[in-house]
């Protein structure tokens, strides 16, 4: 934990500025407190939680026992539909949005958000189908962070804790009935379990009626990287009547939402009114204490579960320099938020089989993405450098996870890949491997060919000839190091079929007959193990009776690293 005299000192800068703001901000709170009025606390309980006039919480609350703060206690306003169903507002959308969290990396490291079912011993566990439904509702906070981070352009959404199965990790607590009735003794508990880890965001389904909706809240303004929303732990509850509304809204929260000087704030517009916002229709926004009126700015009531609908007063993925939000603290900048879908491959091409090869270049597809991007949202960039070549653009925006090119022969080549959001903004690169093609036309020294093959001249073959066949038995052998190997054969009427062996062990058995002749097309490859490894590929007679059959082989391309 931060020192109480270092978090004093950082609240000041943050939420006052001057003196002339830190007198009205005592003013208000103070006539608050003669007024009888608290914040939020006709709202929920709020046992645990102690009115702030000063430092960080200036306003809220703080959390007794710890140093966090928090707005208090949110309802379920009136009206508000019970589910969160966020629209794809942009047009630019394609298709819908994804039904799981996604998953990153080993799931653990960094900041992410852990999602905690809790209940109390007198409630029996009922995992078997809310954790499920965490897994869902949780898939719905995404949604809400996707959608609103679409309406600019960008892509935003939680970097959840998930299983190696990659799937929402979902920890289940049994607290106190202490903890049940108090938020401030909910967080104690789950501290006192290890679940205080300062590159966490805590989100906790609570299976009992106390609360709608509460999180912890830092009225830190601050724009930059070491703001407190954005360096230290933060915990939202939500209640079992609540599940599936408050969810998006208490994780804002305990990203910085809504701050004290936002251009619609609800602070000191009426005694007790805090951390919310007037412009509607916006999840984050509602009468948070008698007098707060609300003002119909986004008449979409589907903006009801989004963020920040006119994008002025928390939440914008490429806000100008001169706007609020250019110049004060952006939940869209927050390190607990993913900028992109995309899954990154590392780009390794493999030979394209069926394509086919000339002399001096081999067909490869090189997979860029695990995971597809946000179609119109995000795009993929890749390149590739050969030998001592500058990079050279493979392909630009790209939204499915591959693209095919062709490798110079000879010469190790690179492939880099990148995602690009909507505002043009880039991600970092992803590098590949050096990889070099290589042909073994049928005359090369490392090929052993039985004595049933002969050389036979044929256009339009890489050489201008190939090994012929129609014994059955007849073997090709080699060794090799390479990491992939394409057989180069013609397939046709006459063709007949090649059994494919690597180190004494059958891989398949290939028919090459087919209604047309083609040549110098990569018929099968093999990936193989690190290491040297003995290849043998041996004649077998087609299917079915074929006069004149045979097999022509006419090269061998290897991938090596």
């Amino acid at each position: 934990m931060m020192p109480s005299s270092t978090l004093a000192r950082v609240g000041s800068r943050a939420h006052v500025g001057s003196r002339a703001r830190l007198t009205t901000l005592l003013s208000v709170v103070v006539s608050g407190l003669l007024a009888g009025v608290v914040p939020a606390a006709a709202h929920g309980p709020t046992r645990g939680l102690q009115v702030a006039a000063t430092g960080d919480c200036a306003g809220g609350y703080r959390v007794v026992g710890t140093d966090l703060c928090t707005h208090g206690p949110d309802p379920r306003p009136a009206g508000r539909r019970m589910t969160v169903q966020p629209r794809a507002i942009s047009a630019s959308i394609e298709g819908p949005l994804p039904g799981a969290v996604l998953c990153d990396g080993d799931g653990r490291s960094g900041r992410r958000v852990q999602a905690i079912y809790a209940r109390t011993a007198s409630i029996e566990s009922r995992r078997s189908t809310v954790i499920p439904q965490i897994r869902t509702l949780a898939a719905g906070v995404q949604s809400a962070f996707l959608a609103s981070a679409a309406r600019t352009d960008g892509v935003r959404r939680p970097r959840w804790v998930t299983d190696d199965d990659c799937r929402l990790a979902v920890i289940e607590v049994v607290l106190s009935e202490a903890a049940r009735t108090s938020f401030g003794t909910t967080i104690s508990e789950l501290q006192g379990l290890g679940h205080a880890r300062a590159d966490r965001k805590y989100l906790i389904w609570f299976d009992t009626g106390v609360y709608c909706g509460i999180g912890t809240f830092w009225g830190d303004d601050r724009s930059g990287a070491d703001n407190l929303s954005n360096t230290r732990v933060g915990y939202g509850r939500v209640d079992a009547g609540c599940w599936g509304w408050a969810e998006s809204h208490e994780l804002m929260h305990t990203l910085g939402a809504v701050q004290n000087s936002a251009p619609n704030t609800t602070w000191n517009v009426a005694p007790g009114a805090f951390g919310h916002c007037t412009d509607e229709y916006d999840v984050m926004c509602y009468p948070d204490a008698p007098g707060v009126t609300m003002t119909i700015r986004c008449p979409d009531r589907g903006l009801d579960g989004q963020f920040d609908c006119g994008n002025d007063d928390y939440f914008h993925t490429r806000p100008s320099g001169g706007s609020y939000l250019g110049s004060h603290w952006n939940t869209a900048d927050s390190g607990w938020l993913e900028r992109s879908v995309v899954e990154l491959a590392t780009p390794v091409p493999g030979l394209d089989a069926g394509a086919l090869v000339s002399d001096g270049r081999v067909p490869v597809v090189t997979d860029l993405t695990a995971r597809a991007p946000l179609a119109g949202i995000e795009t993929v960039e890749a390149q590739r450098r050969s030998g001592g070549q500058a990079w050279q653009a493979v392909a630009a925006a790209v939204t499915d996870g591959t693209v095919g090119s062709r490798l110079a022969v000879g010469a190790a080549t690179r492939y880099r890949v990148r995602a690009i959001d909507g505002a043009g903004t880039a991600g970092p690169w992803r590098l590949g491997p050096a990889v070099t093609a290589r042909l073994r036309d049928d005359g090369h020294v490392s090929l052993a060919w039985s004595s049933s093959w002969r050389s036979v001249a044929i256009a339009d073959t890489l050489g201008g000839r190939v090994r012929r066949s129609a014994v059955v038995g007849a073997t090709l052998r080699f060794t090799t190091d390479a990491r992939q190997v394409g057989i180069v054969a013609t397939r046709g009427p006459t063709a007949g079929r090649l059994e494919i062996r690597v180190d004494g062990t059958l891989r398949r058995t290939l028919d090459l007959a087919a209604d047309t002749t083609r040549r110098r097309s990569i018929v099968a490859t093999l990936t193989l193990e690190p290491g040297r490894h003995e290849v043998a590929l041996r004649v077998r007679a087609p299917l079915s009776s074929t006069p004149g059959w045979r097999v022509d082989l006419d090269a061998l391309v290897l991938l090596t690293p």
